[in-house]
């Protein structure tokens, strides 16, 4: 494993920038870019952490400094390339959540969880609410 800054190499294109480590392209980013104002520069770094990753030596290069690049192409292990192409920019409502309403998660017996795979479908997210509506309609047949 290697300590410190990967050697990642520039490669400029007419219209975009290649960040490279051992002859791979790692991410491609648009020269063409949207300004945006800096808190939102930062919200927009976290959420393309988050969902897409990257490498820290690429990251750490002030990789949105001019703004949210047009196309953004990253490549994960194993050769898979995501691009993320950027059409718009708009400042939305700020959301608002309430938690009223939810459940607190139960551990999940195996017998439960099958049965609420079998109600719900295969995505985990939909045997997860299957299993807390069946929990919600066990504890309030219990009281």
């Amino acid at each position: 494993m290697q300590i410190g800054a990967a050697p990642i190499s520039l490669r400029e294109g007419t219209d975009n920038i290649d960040y490279i480590l051992d002859g791979k392209i790692l991410l491609s980013k648009s020269k063409t870019s949207i300004p945006v104002a800096d808190p939102y520069l930062v919200t927009f770094l976290r959420f393309f952490l988050h969902r897409y990753g990257g490498h820290p030596s690429i990251v750490n290069t002030n990789l949105f400094l001019e703004g949210i690049p047009t196309r953004i192409s990253i490549t994960h292990a194993g050769e898979v390339r995501k691009t993320l192409t950027v059409k718009s920019v708009v400042e939305g409502d700020s959301t608002h959540y309430s938690l009223t309403g939810l459940s607190q998660r139960h551990d999940v017996n195996a017998t439960l969880r099958k049965l609420a795979g079998r109600l719900s479908g295969k995505s985990r997210s939909a045997r997860v609410a299957k299993e807390n509506e069946l929990l919600v309609m066990a504890h309030h047949a219990l009281t």
